[in-house]
């Protein structure tokens, strides 16, 4: 009878055992198999396409040039979808950075141009001359951030090789080309609004003093002489 108390106990503690185990075996605590230890140097890196972002840069500044300001705006975003290596990362953000202010100030100076001309057109000579002042200076600074945009394909250079820095350079040209016509074209509209007030509208309007004068006296005549719009001129000779 003692044997056979002893084998219930052995036989209660065997099942008791391989439940335990069974619940370790499917508890998520506990997995049956545990991942094993990578050597980071056996981990693949992914794979760094500069000349694919290089022709998405030079998408951009097409669309640009050719006024698609918005669209260029969106096409530039696609640029970190790729994978970008983290030391280069920087680099690429501030061409980024450079190539969309440019494009704003370039968008800027072409409306400025535009309303220049049809003020011109409307014989506004003096509102079109404040317009290409101001916008002067917004073609210099567009013109300083393509000069910080080629500094920065200069410090690319080292990094994806002189081939591919000066196939981003060429990419990128047409921005600067496309600065020197607006400089050309603010040049004319300056030449068009300087021959203008040489020739604007005048009136000239007389008064005389007296209304009755006997033979050999004298009178008084009075004049002014205004722009068009109402701006006096003064000192001004009248043949």
């Amino acid at each position: 009878m003692f044997e056979n108390k002893k084998m219930r106990k052995f036989l209660i503690f065997k099942v008791v055992a391989a439940i335990i185990l069974l619940t370790l075996s499917f508890s998520p605590a506990y997995p049956a198999s545990f991942p094993r230890h990578k050597n980071p140097a056996q981990i693949q890196e992914e794979t760094f396409f500069p000349l694919q972002l290089i022709s998405l840069y030079g998408e951009v500044v097409r669309l640009q040039v050719v006024g698609k300001w918005d669209l260029a705006s969106s096409e530039l975003k696609k640029v970190f979808f790729t994978y970008i290596p983290e030391p280069l990362r920087y680099i690429f953000t501030r061409l980024n950075e450079l190539i969309q202010v440019a494009g704003d100030k370039l968008k800027i100076v072409k409306e400025d141009i535009d309303s220049a001309e049809a003020l011109l057109r409307q014989g506004e000579i003096e509102k079109a001359g404040k317009v290409l002042e101001k916008t002067w200076i917004t073609l210099l600074k567009a013109k300083r951030d393509i000069d910080n945009l080629n500094s920065s394909v200069d410090e690319l250079k080292g990094r994806i090789g002189a081939g591919a820095a000066d196939r981003l350079r060429q990419e990128i040209a047409p921005l600067s080309r496309l600065a020197d016509d607006y400089t050309n074209r603010i040049q004319n509209l300056y030449r068009e609004v300087r021959e203008g007030k040489r020739f604007e509208s005048t009136f000239l309007e007389i008064s005389v003093a007296e209304k009755k004068v006997m033979v050999g006296g004298s009178f008084e005549v009075y004049g002014r002489l205004e722009a068009e719009g109402g701006k006096v001129l003064a000192g001004r000779n009248v043949d």
